[in-house]
C-alpha cells in the first residue's frame, strides 16, 4: 500500500505531537517530585497545600485538591502545550525548513532550494487527485 504525501505527513505530525506530549507529561511529574524531594516542606506542592488549608479546606481536600494540580491539570496542559509545539515543529520542518522535506521516502527541496513550494504542493494535490496535468 502506498503511503502518499497527506498520509505520511499527517502520521509525522501525529507522532511528533505525541512524542513531545510524552516528554512534556514525563518533565511535569519528574519537576514536581524532584521540588518534593529536595523542597519538603517549601516545595510548591506543600506551598499550595497549605495555603488552601488555610482558606478553610480539611487536610484530606487540600491533599486530593494538591493532587489534581499537580499530578492532573498541570501535567495535562504542558502535554498539551507540547503536543502542540511538537505538531508545529513538523508544520515548519516539512514546509518552511530550508533543509527540504522528506515526501513519501522522497527528498524534496525547500522553499530556499530549487522547487521548493511548487513540487510540495504538487505532490499534494497528485495525491489527492487534484492535479491536472492538462492544465499545467
Amino acid at each position: 500500500m502506498k503511503v502518499g504525501f497527506v498520509n505520511g505527513y499527517f502520521r509525522g505530525v501525529l507522532k511528533q505531537a505525541g512524542l513531545s506530549a510524552t516528554e512534556a507529561g514525563v518533565s511535569s511529574y519528574m519537576r514536581t517530585l524532584a521540588d518534593l524531594y529536595v523542597m519538603g516542606e517549601d516545595s510548591r506542592y506543600e506551598q499550595y497545600r497549605r495555603g488552601l488549608t488555610a482558606k478553610g479546606m480539611s487536610g484530606e481536600e487540600a491533599t486530593r485538591e494538591a493532587n489534581m494540580e499537580f499530578f492532573l491539570r498541570e501535567p495535562v496542559m504542558e502535554m498539551a502545550q507540547g503536543a502542540g509545539g511538537g505538531a508545529a515543529v513538523v508544520c515548519k520542518r516539512r514546509h518552511c525548513g530550508g533543509t527540504g522535506a522528506d515526501l513519501g521516502g522522497k527528498r524534496e527541496a525547500g522553499p530556499d532550494q530549487d522547487g521548493g513550494y511548487d513540487r510540495i504542493i504538487k505532490l499534494f494535490y497528485e495525491d489527492v487527485g487534484l492535479w491536472r496535468t492538462d492544465v499545467m
